[in-house]
């Protein structure tokens, strides 16, 4: 039996009510994806044998500026990045936004809803997006079959707090031209991990959005991308960034390391760029990250 999750759209491409079907196919105008492949897109290594719980998870489309979801909003479901780039962005009791990271595909969304039922924070594309949504009623009775699956998602939402965490840590010690600089380390990583071009890319966010995520000033970011230009690390064209020196702009970030342990006080802190510096799950195994969360975090 093969069980089809559809999700009527109230307004603005926004989910409504959720309801499930048995006996009907999905429409072909509408993306469908398997359990299977939303296990192989999060990176789990694991095989579902029960043919009762192949269920098909509908996907949903985003323009630029269209959201997810929005701070105050009921949680019903997660989202799995398959196509795009968003942000997810938290609001002061002033109004003022900010950054806490850069979603795109193989990511995780939704998960600040679990706790209270509502999300926390805003999430929007910056580029037209596919996200597969995830019922989480129905990822809890899957996971209730299949224990194996029930544990790696737990294991999908610690590595994704963990890598955030210590990004987080890494760009906090920095200098701000450091920071701007592992910044887009970090973007060549996520790029070569995808398959995509680690050297040439474009960066979908505002320089100002930037800044809110690092903590600079758009004044800032703009000096520092100028500086590592100057310097021949980089060529940026507006919103196009040439990685021309990989290894010198991560030297170049390196640097930086002994400032970082003098001014926060780390006697043990060793920067690795991504992903080596996160829980990665492959064929069942987890491997350590390369800095120490507890002598990073403290």
């Amino acid at each position: 039996m093969t069980v089809f999750i559809e999700i009527p759209v109230a307004h603005a491409g926004r989910p409504s009510n959720m309801m499930v079907t048995h006996s009907h196919r999905p429409e072909r105008s509408v993306l469908w994806s398997t359990l299977a492949q939303v296990c192989q897109l999060l990176q789990l290594d694991i095989k579902v044998q029960d043919k009762a719980f192949d269920a098909l998870f509908q996907h949903r489309a985003l323009k630029p500026g269209q959201q997810a979801f929005a701070a105050g909003e009921s949680f019903s479901a997660l989202y799995v990045v398959n196509a795009g780039y968003l942000k997810t962005a938290l609001f002061d009791s002033e109004g003022n936004e900010r950054v806490v990271n850069f979603p795109m595909k193989g990511d995780l969304l939704g998960t600040d809803g679990i706790f209270s039922d509502r999300h926390a924070c805003d999430v929007m594309a910056l580029s037209d997006c596919d996200l597969i949504v995830i019922p989480f009623k129905q990822l809890l009775t899957l996971g209730h079959a299949c224990q194996e699956l029930e544990h790696l998602i737990y294991r999908v939402v610690s590595r994704q707090i963990v890598q955030e965490n210590i990004n987080l840590a890494t760009l906090g010690s920095l200098r701000s031209d450091a920071r701007v600089a592992c910044f887009l380390a970090i973007e060549s990583d996520r790029h070569a991990a995808l398959k995509f071009s680690a050297e040439a890319f474009r960066l979908r966010m505002t320089r100002r959005e930037i800044g809110s995520y690092l903590g600079l000033t758009l004044e800032t970011v703009s000096r520092s991308l100028s500086a590592l230009d100057g310097a021949g690390l980089i060529s940026v064209d507006q919103r196009d960034i040439k990685i021309l020196q990989p290894d010198n702009l991560r030297t170049y970030r390196q640097k930086n390391t002994a400032y970082a342990k003098k001014l926060h006080g780390f006697k043990n802190l060793k920067i690795s760029h991504y992903p080596n510096n996160i829980f990665e799950i492959n064929n069942s195994k987890t491997h350590t990250c390369k800095t120490p969360l507890r002598s990073a975090l403290s």
